[in-house]
């Protein structure tokens, strides 16, 4: 929920003393860094639902009625963007239903318009729509933070990120090199590899999060799993840069409990 919302490193919201509109702002500020999976959508849903109401106030009544029963679908989508936006608006996780609401809201106004006369302007509207579909090889480099960090004008931005291809020395072979390891005993003498941020392909047992009172189950036997003595003390959790996550999350959720 706190990723979904861009509210992890927001601990007063993470501990549930600040609501609406602590979490709100933050998040709206990084919902719209990718174009595709809000702004656009979004845009043509609500321009497509428009011009089907405008056109369809404009058929006789007896034609409205045809198709008319698509708009049903309205209902679990509207369902599933409250949902989406309750729980966890990450604006990747919805964007299917915003390009629903854009296909549904733009073939009920073709419908509309072609029931009356063929539309003049066929062949723009058509080379539009296959512009905006080629339109993420184009925008996205521009002005993703990759490139944006590596200041490089657009075309070449543009070239790099279409027509990439791996090194010759990365031809089958694994991408990510071997994390830095430190060892941590725990109070049972168990020995952990520690990394600062993913274990990756390190030696096992390894964790970013030891734990002071982990053990082993049997201490002759690894694969019989691990337990702990006591509460949680993971350290470090969930990220080392957020120390003050846990303790935030628990007071959020002592609020919560009956």
């Amino acid at each position: 929920m706190h990723s979904g919302r861009a509210s992890t490193q927001n601990l007063p919201v993470v501990a549930g003393e600040a609501g609406f509109s602590a979490w709100f702002p933050g998040w709206l500020r990084h919902a719209f860094d990718n174009p595709y999976d809000l702004a656009i959508p979004l845009a043509l849903a609500l321009a497509g639902i428009a011009a089907a109401v405008v056109l369809a106030a404009r058929t006789p009544i007896a034609g409205r009625q045809r198709g008319a029963g698509a708009w049903w679908l309205l209902l679990p989508l509207g369902a599933a963007v409250l949902a989406w936006f309750s729980v966890a608006p990450e604006p990747r996780y919805a964007s299917p239903y915003f390009w629903t609401l854009a296909a549904l809201g733009w073939s009920q106004a073709f419908r509309r318009r072609l029931t009356r006369e063929p539309p003049p302007a066929l062949r723009p509207i058509l080379v539009a729509g296959a512009l905006l579909g080629l339109s993420p090889a184009l925008i996205n480099p521009v002005f993703s933070r990759e490139f944006a960090e590596r200041d490089l004008p657009p075309l070449e931005a543009i070239l790099k990120a279409n027509l990439n291809r791996p090194g010759g020395d990365l031809w089958f072979q694994p991408i990510q090199g071997q994390p830095r390891l430190s060892t941590y005993r725990t109070r049972s003498g168990l020995l952990l590899n520690t990394v600062p941020d993913r274990c990756w392909d390190a030696p096992l047992p390894c964790t970013p999060n030891p734990a002071p009172n982990l053990r082993l189950r049997d201490s002759t036997e690894p694969a019989k799993g691990f337990v702990v003595d006591g509460e949680w003390q993971m350290e470090n959790w969930p990220m080392s840069w957020q120390p003050g996550f846990l303790s935030a999350w628990r007071r959020g959720r002592a609020r919560v409990r009956p």
